[in-house]
């Protein structure tokens, strides 16, 4: 089995990692919150001190963070890899179940060289095309049908898409008001409901929504 790095033990990524050490993988995590830690040590998994300390002990590491200034602040520095975009959708209970749709984007060797690792996370496990490439609508969108799309993270996932609009000069009317009422959403104490909270903003527009 492989030794594993895993990098970010949020709702998502804590799940993700108890799955691979049922899979038998030698796992090493890291978070920036220890007590987040603490269950998969627990578990069977050891401890690092930082990214670079989880880099230097792994064959292959999976980081699950929130953002891009996240992903950058784990990985830059870092030579001489071979990586994989995979993002992951389905939400928090199906991370616990093991059943995650995973896109992967990269080189389809290093895909197959991963695959055991990302079954023991995923269901469906689909490769895209090289890291980015320009994708087939036809294959998102079949792959998409099995995930959640209704992801509570959209308000972080829409401003991305509004930030690359903005540096290239293409106005998204539609994206932004979308943005908007999803920002209201998390300005009323939504932020951790599901997508389709969005509707209790549009009916009624003075209400908080409360967190499940």
């Amino acid at each position: 089995m492989s030794n594993i790095g895993f990098i970010g033990l949020g709702a998502m990524g804590a799940p993700m990692a108890r799955h691979l050490l049922k899979g038998g993988h030698a796992l090493t995590v890291w978070a920036r919150r220890p007590d987040a830690m603490a269950p998969l040590f627990d578990a069977g998994a050891r401890g690092a001190a930082s990214a670079s300390d989880v880099a230097s002990r792994s064959d292959v590491i999976i980081t699950m963070v929130i953002d891009t200034a996240a992903v950058e602040e784990v990985t830059l520095g870092s030579r001489g890899i071979e990586m994989l975009d995979a993002p992951v959708s389905g939400g928090a209970a199906v991370a616990e179940a093991g059943t995650l749709t995973i896109m992967a984007g990269g080189d389809e060797d290093v895909l197959e060289r991963c695959r055991a690792i990302l079954e023991c996370d995923g269901k469906t496990i689909a490769h895209l095309g090289p890291s980015g490439a320009g994708l087939d609508p036809v294959k998102v969108k079949d792959v998409l049908m099995t995930g959640f799309v209704e992801s509570r993270l959209h308000h972080k996932d829409i401003q991305i898409v509004l930030a690359m609009a903005r540096a290239l000069g293409i106005e998204l009317p539609a994206s932004a008001a979308a943005a908007t009422v999803l920002t209201e959403l998390q300005n009323r104490g939504g932020a951790k409901t599901d997508s389709a909270a969005v509707f209790t903003v549009l009916a009624n527009p003075q209400s908080p929504v409360p967190n499940p």
